[in-house]
């Protein structure tokens, strides 16, 4: 017996709920608080994947594409409002947002530790491992002894990594993270982490 489309749709989310469901029992969420790396790519992974089914879910099931000299009898879904869609930074230039707002000169740098010109590009570490993904890397104030240190802004959060020399034979660890909801509350945090590299530099 043919399932209908509403019974077809209803079967599609219950996989999708329990693929979700899945996903998230697969984290061990106090190794997360505690920045574990391995835990933390494994994070951003289900991010992934939670992004993918939303995305599909977001996609009309009686929608096929068109042909061309073909018509469709099948009215499209129409959009729902602005304020209904989630939004996501994918929408908007991160770097552009950033610079605008006065961080400009430490975009794509760190602060090393111990040198008389401190500042230096993210290029000067030869790896990135240990770093969630990241849009942007800006250089604090200051960094831990023998260490080099940066803030790193995602879509998701901001984020304030260190790693210890000699750095070609350490990883980064996080130090510190918060998430954001809006670029005001982005460019916040950032602030908010240069300033207080600048306190614990006194």
């Amino acid at each position: 017996m043919k399932k209908n489309t509403a019974e077809v749709s209803l079967d599609t989310l219950l996989e999708d709920a329990k693929r979700a469901q899945s996903l998230m029992e697969s984290l061990d969420l106090n190794l997360i608080v505690e920045h574990d790396e391995s835990e933390i790519r494994q994070l951003n992974q289900v991010i992934s994947e939670l992004e993918q089914i939303e995305s599909a879910q977001a996609q009309p099931a009686s929608e096929s594409p068109s042909t061309p000299g073909q018509s469709s009898d099948t009215p499209k879904q129409q959009t729902p409002p602005e304020d209904a869609q989630p939004r996501t930074m994918e929408e908007t230039d991160i770097l552009t947002v950033v610079q605008n707002a006065g961080f400009g000169s430490r975009v794509g740098r760190v602060y090393f530790s111990g040198l008389d010109y401190p500042i230096k590009p993210l290029d000067y570490i030869p790896h990135r491992n240990g770093l969630p993904n990241f849009d942007v890397c800006l250089a604090p104030e200051s960094a831990p002894a023998e260490a080099v240190q940066a803030i790193f802004v995602s879509e998701r959060g901001v984020f304030c990594a260190s790693i210890t020399e000699p750095v070609a034979d350490n990883s980064w660890r996080i130090i510190r993270s918060m998430p954001y909801r809006s670029n005001d509350e982005m460019l916040d945090l950032i602030q908010r982490f240069i300033d207080r590299s600048a306190s614990e530099a006194l």
